[in-house]
């Protein structure tokens, strides 16, 4: 069941469009927590190969010898199951790898730029944070990034992609205008492909570069797209009926 938590700090013409945002790899992007989630899986895997699944990590990070992946997280346990990582271990290695997400200084606060924007989007368009992950663990990663307040909607265990689908049509409150609605995130398949594939304008947040598939736009952050979402929002009509400018790809 997907749990939805409905926010309602900022008022405006919401409806001229909706923005549905990921957590994970997209509202903050470094790398500490899956070099993290490496080596809290690395217990878990053979003394003999262990070293070497810790430098195919890092290769993989530093862009030296990538891998094809949905998303860091996703490139991190692939490579685990190479290396024949041992089952009870997973869960443990997340929850510590969440633990010290939250208790350590692994994330900081939002870059101020990312903040303005979507403080400035919510008074115009509809915003939501739309995530896989569970609110017991996605509601600390929120609180330490301080982005609580910056959405009018917040769902957990989102069971993206076909979740995003549900909810957008419940944001839309009947059916979805594709032309103005915007998915944003860095697992291709999850937040990407099938939104393309609706119709969407999407933004695919790649670090490694990685291009599974097509997509309205592409950066390593989502601090780098800020110019191509201010256009694509502001290109939005004020009324229903009025003509939607697509923005340069």
């Amino acid at each position: 069941m997907v749990r939805r938590i409905s926010l309602t700090y900022r008022k405006g013409d919401f409806m001229r469009g909706l923005m549905m945002v990921d957590l994970d790899g997209t509202l903050y992007s470094t790398d500490a927590p899956y070099y993290r989630l490496a080596d809290e899986l690395a217990a878990y895997i053979p003394a003999l190969t262990r070293d070497d699944f810790l430098r195919r990590v890092h290769l993989h990070f530093s862009g030296k010898r990538p891998i094809p992946f949905g998303d860091n997280w996703d490139a991190v346990t692939r490579l685990a199951l190479i290396y024949e990582a041992r089952p009870e271990g997973w869960l443990i290695a997340f929850e510590r790898t969440r633990e010290a997400m939250v208790a350590s200084d692994m994330l900081n606060p939002l870059p101020p730029p990312v903040t303005r924007f979507l403080e400035w989007a919510g008074s115009q368009i509809r915003l939501v944070l739309v995530t896989n992950t569970p609110a017991a663990v996605a509601g600390p990663v929120l609180t330490r990034l301080k982005a609580w307040s910056l959405f009018h909607w917040i769902s957990f265990a989102a069971q993206k992609p076909a979740g995003l689908f549900r909810l957008a049509h419940e944001a839309w409150d009947g059916p979805i205008d594709p032309r103005r609605t915007l998915s944003i995130g860095d697992h291709y398949d999850h937040d990407i492909g099938w939104p393309y594939r609706w119709g969407w304008t999407t933004a695919h947040i790649s670090p490694r570069g990685q291009r599974p598939g097509p997509t309205t736009f592409r950066a390593p952050t989502l601090e780098i797209l800020l110019p191509a979402l201010y256009d694509w929002v502001r290109a939005l009509p004020a009324a229903d009926g009025a003509p939607v400018k697509r923005p340069l790809t």
